[in-house]
């Protein structure tokens, strides 16, 4: 008769068994919070992006971002990590001011495996940040940077001659292009038309009809994932002639032009 009771205590202890596991488990769920650590960081980035934080405030950011994100998310943490180690190597070697962001080979050879971690840190970080609802601002400010640092609209084909033989930016481009297919980019068989394309993006609001001289300037600049070759690259080409010359600061013997940017 015993028996019974046993079995009854046995399922009642699989019972109180159970229910401990369920709310003992999720008592012991850790609580984060990413938001500060994220809004600490694009604070950090956005004044450095605009050279508008002073050096000590940049290191003052640097600790709170390491304060804040051990409260966050594992990916958070771990990212931010990245970020901080890299952010503090940058902050010890610049030239002017420091910078988060991959410059041109030629300008900063001493300091470039820096700026392309600290580049790399940031878009993970950015990322991480994003994946979690904490959308950045970096990508408006260095649009909006970019536009207001070159107003010059596009809109110029009323200065050209009717009859001009190179009418728009996209018909100098087009010039361009034939130009440098006709140079050789390197030992490979390439031609320097290739290596534009793949390394840079044609700007055409940079882009402009210089009247006095009847040339189309053409303006094309460093891809953000690039970090070899010059940051810009000037050509003219005259709309009369088709004739095209580059601007005397594109030869800067970088060895990624391979002679290209002689040209």
């Amino acid at each position: 008769m015993k028996a019974p009771k046993i079995t009854s205590l046995l399922k009642n202890f699989h019972v109180i068994i159970l229910i401990f596991f369920i709310f003992g488990c999720k008592n012991t769920v850790s609580y984060y919070d990413s938001e500060p650590a994220c809004i600490v960081f694009f604070e950090l980035t956005e004044g450095v992006m605009r050279d508008e934080m002073p050096i000590n405030e940049i290191n003052i950011k640097i600790r709170e971002l390491e304060i804040t994100s051990m409260k966050s998310s594992d990916e958070i943490l771990v990212t931010s990590g990245r970020f901080i180690r890299a952010a503090e190597e940058a902050v010890a070697n610049y030239y002017d001011y420091p910078t988060f962001m991959p410059l041109a080979y030629d300008d900063t050879y001493e300091h470039m495996e820096i700026h392309v971690e600290s580049y790399l840190a940031l878009k993970e970080l950015t990322e991480a940040c994003e994946k979690e609802g904490y959308p950045s601002k970096t990508k408006e400010i260095i649009k909006s940077d970019t536009e207001s640092k070159n107003p010059e609209s596009v809109d110029q084909e009323n200065l050209i001659r009717e009859n001009a033989k190179i009418p728009s930016i996209d018909s100098a481009n087009d010039e361009l292009m034939k130009f440098l297919k006709s140079k050789t980019w390197g030992f490979f068989g390439g031609t320097c038309d290739q290596w534009v394309n793949m390394d840079y993006d044609l700007k055409k609001q940079k882009s402009s009809f210089i009247n006095e001289s009847n040339d189309w300037k053409i303006v094309w600049d460093l891809k953000p994932d690039k970090f070899l070759g010059p940051k810009t690259l000037i050509y003219y080409i005259n709309s009369e002639t088709g004739s095209v010359s580059g601007d005397i600061n594109n030869n800067q013997n970088s060895p990624i032009s391979e002679g290209c940017d002689k040209w």
